[in-house]
């Protein structure tokens, strides 16, 4: 287990296979830690204690704009 200090608006990023997953610090709320996710749609992000439910569809992907030039 890898154990970080962050201070409040600090993240975390984590990559893999060319992905990216940004765990940011949020701040601290009656004894309890925030964390805010930025992550790809299609990964899923849920509390441990949480079943996984897999018979809820992932989103459909938001369609790209062209680059304007």
């Amino acid at each position: 287990m890898l154990v970080l200090t962050r201070s409040r608006g600090e993240d975390v990023l984590i990559q893999f296979g060319g992905r990216q997953v940004t765990v940011r610090f949020c701040g601290l709320r009656d004894g309890r830690i925030r964390l805010g996710f930025i992550a790809p749609r299609d990964i899923r992000i849920r509390r441990a204690e949480c079943p996984p439910r897999e018979h809820i569809p992932l989103p459909a992907p938001l369609p790209t704009l062209p680059a304007s030039e």
